[in-house]
């Protein structure tokens, strides 16, 4: 089953998986160059637990790491971002309202909740589509309204005001936002 991310995510996977690979190699070079001994190897005092236990940890963490990255890029497919209803990779603007009077208008980005690299240039915060908040705006368009209960039991309701696009990230958004 094809797992949906967006291209951001996709792009931090591909990153993370080449560095992943590079440390891997350099760990690699290291046992080489060092003449490490494989683990459960028996030597002139007879046999040796574990040598290098530390180093073989790590290369092990490496490949499962390496593995299980390879896996979710070989099942990810980059799904579209929508411009017209909020759905994985939307990046938009709404004002919430829970039932302490807190009214917040803030920029969101909804993503797949597999990876995602947190840039702390952006003014987007980012929610899952898991979370509460997600499933209670996925599939909304612009103006609509929607309502969810966090898991402190608090009933939180608000309105799409405005669905951004890619080009429009790049420029002003069309409104003032309030932090």
């Amino acid at each position: 089953m094809k797992k949906k991310v967006t291209k951001e995510e996709k792009a931090y996977l591909e990153e993370r998986l080449v560095q992943l690979e590079e440390q891997m190699a350099n760990s690699n070079a290291t046992i080489k160059d060092q003449g490490f001994r494989p683990a459960f190897c028996s030597g002139d005092g007879g046999f040796d637990d574990l040598p290098n236990y530390e180093m073989y940890q790590n290369n092990a963490r490496l490949r499962q790491e390496i593995s299980e990255l390879r896996d979710t890029l070989d099942s990810a497919e980059v799904e579209e971002v929508s411009t017209e209803e909020i759905g994985l990779g939307t990046k938009f603007v709404a004002t919430l309202n829970d039932l302490d009077g807190e009214v917040v208008t803030r920029k969101y980005t909804l993503f797949g909740g597999v990876f995602l690299a947190l840039d702390q240039n952006t003014d987007f915060a980012l929610v899952s589509v898991n979370s509460p908040f997600g499933k209670a705006v996925i599939s909304k368009k612009e103006k609509d309204e929607f309502s969810y209960v966090t898991p402190g039991k608090i009933v939180v309701s608000g309105v799409i005001d405005e669905i951004i696009s890619e080009k429009e990230v790049e420029e002003e958004p069309k409104q003032k936002i309030k932090k």
